[in-house]
């Protein structure tokens, strides 16, 4: 990974902040920083010892790595040589192929200051995958190309090709990319992107928390029974009475929960390597938290430390005091803790919130979750830490931050209280006056989706058929297929794209809506927005469990493509300093309420980030302010269907028989096309201008032909009445 430095002042005062996240990074302070990612796959539990030979790795009991014998494969004897643990990725010590960015595993953070000029040069040398990576919190403001979205915004990064990514660092904050290609980023396609306001003055750690299956995402997606055509027989699949709950009755995700991983590693029942952060006694530090998972949240917290919330989604928030906060996919938090406690190893943890596969049942003991270590200097060891998360009591509550409930079962989990996000007030101290959002505004273009499952994933009874290319190419190329209008009352298989004026106040209402069993975690592209209200489903106060749907919204039709509010109008929303982020949890059988202005023109996706929703058509377009999107960039990759006719192909055959005598073939194959446009240019430039000379000689001799005319006509004697002659005086003229 290379940073190379520009001419000029900025940040030129500040220094090289190395290794303050635990030899995770180096933060550039350049004006423009570029970086080289090479993306490749490559085997989990693999060890290379030389550039000749690789061998599968096992855990042992006592967690050592050792090669492990492949009787039925190339290797039926290994030698007894130590593998040593950080020349193998070891993930969740299970062996099936992953994708690294340089070899590493997940891809390598990049840390810049905010404004600084990114680039980032990606070059697929992946077997067979296209790719494509989305920046995800950065606006892309006047640069709606650089998104990353296949065929929205670019055509994918075939393999063995290049594309630089080029994009200004805005807004600052703890942010990510990852791959927004089918279901990639579940194979190890991301990584964080941490945009500084300033040099970090507080040691910090960045932990990315994901969900990890034991197969590829391909087999994954292939084997879905829920895709939009081509369905799988769903062996990596819940069947319905085998689907997990949580206590308010809503069901968990639907693919086999395996392991978690906390910066690629985790455990499936072995004693796998996990990821260990060395703490010094006393000293205050930060956690870039990032749920950069396929499916599953997990409510995060460290065992006997309490945790200050202080940014969300890359914007500041005014500090709060928590025990753990719920973070779901796409989702980026920053918490505050001290290392206050007895010195030792300490369990950091994130958990899902699943209770049981039986409706309405105690919890079963099933836990999924992912595993690291918070480890004092001086407390170093080989065993795992034996300490609990602290009791909630009724004197003591636990505060938990982001439930997609209102309020927790007091009959399982008592004693815990819910803080909502859109409680969270904006850190108004770290922005300028002008750049804080003022959406209080009557005067408001008001969209309405409803996130839902009429017969698959689907917004609004659509479900997201992509075009065939990116929307700045010719809209022949596009390959979009139209919502007609009875989508309102049957599921359409469509490109659904939603129109927004310029430069109005947008108010979104995100929806759960009849039946939608599942919430989901929104996330809309080019857009940070603020969050005025979540309206819960209406819960029984004991045991927490759903009754229906908030009250607010009344549907008008089964599958509340037709709605309006009960009241009128949005109730009590909250217009001091709410919230901004770009991804919010929708509560099943609830709503919320979102507000931001089309001050960025493009085509945005909107889409549920849990990665099979988002795949099975969860999805749609922003179209913002469509005559005002600037162009893309000279050069831009295309992509486009190729057809010949047989009356061109018979035409070509008779051309190129030539090529057999004059060698034709070699020439047009060896060709530059670059060459071959710019001398036709050249051609064209020097035909006007060879044509412009003749013109102007042509006028010259005209004028000229014209003034000898003249003077040999005044020249002619003229006999005056007298008969004499009259000559002109010549010196006279």
């Amino acid at each position: 990974m290379k940073i190379v430095e520009k001419s000029g002042s900025f940040f030129r005062l500040f220094f090289i902040a190395c290794l303050i996240c635990g030899g995770w990074a180096e933060v550039c302070t350049k004006q423009v920083c570029e970086y080289e990612f090479m993306v490749r796959e490559t085997r989990s539990m693999m060890y290379r010892p030389d550039i000749d030979h690789a061998y599968l790795v096992k855990v042992h009991q006592d967690g050592a790595l050792r090669l492990q014998e492949t009787p039925d494969g190339f290797h039926r004897s290994v030698p007894n040589i130590s593998v040593p643990l950080d020349k193998v990725h070891t993930v969740d010590g299970y062996n099936r192929t992953i994708i690294t960015i340089n070899d590493q595993f997940p891809g390598p953070t990049i840390e810049v200051m905010e404004g600084a000029e990114v680039v980032v040069t990606v070059v697929n040398e992946l077997l067979k995958e296209g790719l494509s990576i989305h920046w995800h919190g950065i606006h892309m403001r006047q640069n709606p190309w650089m998104d990353g979205v296949p065929f929205v915004s670019q055509c994918p990064v075939q393999t063995m090709q290049s594309f630089q990514y080029r994009f200004i660092a805005d807004p600052p904050g703890t942010h990510w990319y990852h791959s927004h290609f089918e279901m990639q980023k579940a194979d190890g396609l991301f990584g964080a992107l941490i945009i500084h306001r300033s040099i970090p003055s507080v040691p910090y750690f960045v932990m990315m928390f994901s969900d990890w299956f034991l197969k590829h995402s391909t087999e994954i997606e292939i084997s879905s029974p829920l895709r939009i055509t081509r369905k799988g027989y769903g062996d990596m699949f819940y069947a319905d009475q085998k689907r997990s709950y949580m206590f308010d009755g809503t069901l968990e995700g639907p693919i086999h929960y395996w392991s978690g991983l906390v910066n690629g590693k985790g455990r499936h029942g072995n004693k796998a390597p996990l990821s260990i952060f060395t703490v010094k006694p006393g000293k205050k530090y930060v956690i870039h938290m990032i749920n950069t998972g396929l499916a599953y949240p997990y409510r995060f917290f460290i065992h006997q430390h309490q945790l200050t919330v202080v940014e969300s989604d890359g914007h500041r928030v005014k500090p709060v005091q928590i025990d753990s906060g719920i973070v779901f996919p796409g989702e980026s938090y920053n918490f505050e803790f001290t290392a206050n406690q007895n010195p030792g190893r300490y369990w950091i943890k994130g958990v899902n919130m699943r209770t049981t596969t039986v409706l309405g049942s105690a919890p079963d003991g099933e836990v999924w979750d992912a595993l690291a270590i918070l480890q004092y200097e001086g407390a170093e060891s080989n065993d795992d830490p034996t300490t609990e998360e602290r009791n909630c009591t009724a004197d003591n509550p636990c505060r938990v931050l982001n439930c997609p409930w209102d309020i927790y079962s007091k009959l399982w989990y008592p004693n815990r209280i819910c803080i909502p996000v859109s409680n969270l007030s904006l850190d108004t101290s770290f922005y300028e006056p002008e750049k804080i959002p003022n959406t209080k505004d009557d005067d408001v273009h008001e969209v309405f989706l409803n996130f839902g499952f009429p017969m698959g994933s689907a917004v609004n009874n659509r479900r997201m058929i992509t075009p065939r290319a990116p929307l700045f190419q010719s809209p022949s190329t596009w390959g979009l297929t139209n919502c007609a209008r009875e989508c309102d009352e049957k599921v359409c298989w469509c490109s659904h794209v939603v129109e927004l004026p310029p430069k109005k106040t947008i108010q979104v209402v995100l929806m759960a809506y009849k039946g939608a069993k599942l919430g989901h975690p929104v996330h809309i592209h080019g857009h940070s927005f603020q969050i005025l209200k979540i309206g819960y489903p209406v819960q029984n106060q004991t045991s927490g469990e759903i009754l229906r749907d908030n009250p607010d919204i009344v549907c008008e039709n089964e599958f509340c493509t037709k709605r309006h509010w009960s009241a009128g109008h949005p109730k009590d929303l909250n217009f001091d300093n709410p919230p901004l982020k770009d991804t919010v949890m929708v509560p099943s059988y609830g709503y919320v309420v979102v507000r931001f202005v089309s001050d960025n023109p493009g085509y945005w996706f909107v889409h549920c980030h849990v990665g099979n929703h988002q795949a099975e058509g969860m999805a749609l377009m922003f179209n913002e302010s469509f005559v005002h999107q600037p162009p893309a960039p000279t050069g831009f990759p295309t992509c486009q269907k190729f057809d010949l006719d047989q009356t061109s192909f018979r035409s070509m055959l008779e051309k190129n028989k030539k090529c057999l005598d004059d060698e034709c073939s070699r020439v047009q194959a060896f060709e530059d096309p670059d060459k071959k446009d710019k001398q036709a240019c050249q051609d064209t430039w020097i035909y006007i201008l060879i044509t412009c000379c003749a013109v102007v000689c042509a006028v010259l001799a005209l004028v000229v032909n014209v003034i000898l005319w003249y003077c040999l006509t005044r020249r002619t004697p003229t006999k005056t009445s007298n008969g004499n002659i009259f000559h002109l005086n010549t010196e006279a003229m």
